[in-house]
Formats: structure tokens, C-alpha cells, sequence
């Protein structure tokens, strides 16, 4: 049984206007494509580590990642990239933990006040 892990889901895309795919030679048809990598406890996410961007043809599925990519299509796509951001349920194991030593934390110092009572 497998309790922890890692994952990866897309953020998003957005077209890259002005580029043509290297492979079929097609303009108009290149997205970047933002993923990020998270790790998970019972496939709850717990934060993200890391992002990666692809260059991601309609026409004929090409796939390239940012060291792939031609430097004009690299510099475009990082921006695109960095705007992309992962949404906050990603968060959602440290939130649930920061909850759970809040609780027990208030529930150590109310036991303590009614021990010296």
C-alpha cells in the first residue's frame, strides 16, 4: 500500500503568439503548457517542489521542454511559466497540519491551566 508520493498536474496553458513548431513548420500552433510537481500523503497534496514548462504543438504534439527549446521560444515560454502559479489547494497538507498543532497546541496549554487549578 502506497500512503505518500509525488504528482503532476497541469497549471495551465497559454498560446505562444509569433512562434512556429520546428518540427511541422505550422505557425500559430505552439502552447506553453506549465505543470507543477507536488508531493502527497494518501493523495492528499502537501506543497509543491517543483515547475516545469513545455512547449506543446496542436498540429503535430511535439513535445519540448525548456532545455530543448530554441533560445527565443525558451525565454518566452520561462515568462509564460512564471505566471502560472499553483493554486492553494496544493497547499492543503500543511494547511491541515499547521490546524492539527494548533489544536494541540491550545489543548496542551488549556490542560496545563486546569492541572494548576
Amino acid at each position: 500500500m502506497i500512503i505518500f508520493g509525488t504528482r503532476e498536474r497541469k497549471l495551465g496553458l497559454a498560446e505562444l503568439p509569433g512562434h512556429s513548431c520546428g518540427y511541422c513548420d505550422n505557425r500559430g500552433t505552439l502552447f506553453a503548457q506549465a505543470c507543477t510537481m507536488y508531493f502527497h500523503i494518501f493523495w492528499i497534496p502537501v506543497f509543491p517542489y517543483a515547475k516545469r514548462v513545455y512547449s506543446v504543438c496542436s498540429h503535430c504534439r511535439q513535445s519540448l521542454t525548456l532545455y530543448q527549446m530554441p533560445p527565443d521560444l525558451n525565454a518566452t515560454a520561462t515568462v509564460v511559466g512564471r505566471k502560472l502559479k499553483a493554486p492553494w489547494y496544493y497547499y492543503m497538507g500543511l494547511i491541515l497540519l499547521s490546524i492539527a498543532l494548533l489544536l494541540l497546541a491550545v489543548t496542551m496549554i488549556i490542560g496545563a491551566i486546569a492541572s494548576v487549578s
